[in-house]
């Protein structure tokens, strides 16, 4: 799959990121981390912390980790992202209140309940 990959890439017919989403489909965490981790790195590195599209990786390296059972290693991760969408644009828009609604949930899961409210007060969100 590496390899199927790497190929469709260099004919510039498919991005990692692209692929990382089709591996993720799969039951193959690994091959589907390291190339959501190989997109995001490039991404970080091209076009930097907060641009939409690194943004957009950090999202799917964290649901593809909530998706194998690791939300505690996905969390971090859905941090960092709302961070950036709150940046880029704000909380009154629908996608980032969207974001900040499922991380409040998720941490509330894994028993981070003062983060979680703490979270929800700053975003405007108490009463989820």
């Amino acid at each position: 799959i590496n390899n199927m990959g790497s190929l469709l890439y260099a004919m510039g017919q498919l991005e990692i990121n692209n692929m990382g989403q089709l591996v993720e489909a799969m039951p193959l965490l690994e091959e589907a981390r390291a190339l959501l981790e190989e997109a995001l790195q490039g991404r970080r590195e091209r076009l930097g912390d907060r641009h939409e599209r690194t943004l957009i990786s950090i999202f799917g390296l964290a649901n593809l980790l909530e998706k194998h059972g690791k939300l505690v290693e996905a969390i971090p991760l859905y941090t960092e992202a709302l961070e950036g969408k709150v940046l880029l644009r704000g909380m009154e828009d629908g996608a980032t209140r969207h974001l900040a609604k499922r991380l409040v949930s998720r941490m509330r899961e894994v028993g981070q309940r003062e983060e979680a409210e703490a979270l929800a007060d700053k975003h405007g969100l108490a009463d989820n």
